[in-house]
């Protein structure tokens, strides 16, 4: 199961901190708000670790030109992958054309400069029927891998799970669960689940996972 680390700290003594603990415990990848990468050293993104940008971070609210220059500027500070929050209020309000209007747009400029495009959906925000149009059209329109939420809103453990699998099954997209996991019975739980992978909201986090495989 692939894992990823939430790089959301305010101090940059933690943001070297959680660089680290992501290197120590073999993180897959370390993922940081777009407003951060200028704090983080080029070196690190470009040579030592794998890093993805979130755009928009947490309500991905702005006009489709901010979020094209906010990955052009990530781009050329090598950044590889994007992660491009959908517009919370659009999905809360099932809104669904907006949405893909500015994802088609976003992911033509990622494929142009050879950047891995994967939408963050706030699940919790969609009803039930929304849902399964809302990761049909991203899938429709490039994306093969999302990511289920910011972390930024309350969740619960057990419907990220069963919302990732059906998703995986259903629509054969990959996903990456960003849910409150506290613990090594919560890794295990998704692990079992066989779901693709989960993001860790915070470094700390990582050494209550004793048995990451």
């Amino acid at each position: 199961m692939r894992i990823e680390l939430l790089c959301n700290e305010s101090k940059y003594v933690d943001i070297l901190a959680c660089i680290f603990e992501a290197s120590t415990n073999n993180v897959d990848q370390i993922c940081t708000p777009s407003g951060l990468i200028p704090r983080i050293e080029e070196e690190f993104i470009r040579e030592h670790c794998n890093f993805s940008a979130i755009i928009d971070f947490p309500y991905g609210i702005s006009e489709t030109k901010i979020r094209v220059h906010e990955i052009l500027l990530c781009q050329s500070r090598g950044i590889k992958t994007i992660d491009l929050v959908i517009n919370r209020y659009d999905t809360e309000n099932g809104d669904l054309n907006p949405i893909r209007k500015d994802f088609k747009i976003c992911y033509e400029i990622c494929k142009s400069k050879g950047l891995k495009l994967r939408p963050v959906v706030e699940y919790r925000l969609a009803d039930d029927e929304f849902l399964p149009q809302l990761c049909y059209s991203l899938r429709e329109n490039g994306a093969d891998e999302i990511v289920l939420g910011t972390g930024s809103v309350v969740d619960d453990l057990i419907d990220n799970i069963i919302c990732s699998k059906l998703i995986e099954d259903r629509l054969g997209l990959n996903v990456v669960s960003c849910s409150p996991i506290l613990s090594q019975e919560h890794y295990d739980m998704y692990n079992d689940s066989k779901i693709h992978g989960i993001r860790v909201k915070s470094y700390k986090i990582l050494n209550n996972l004793c048995n990451i495989q």
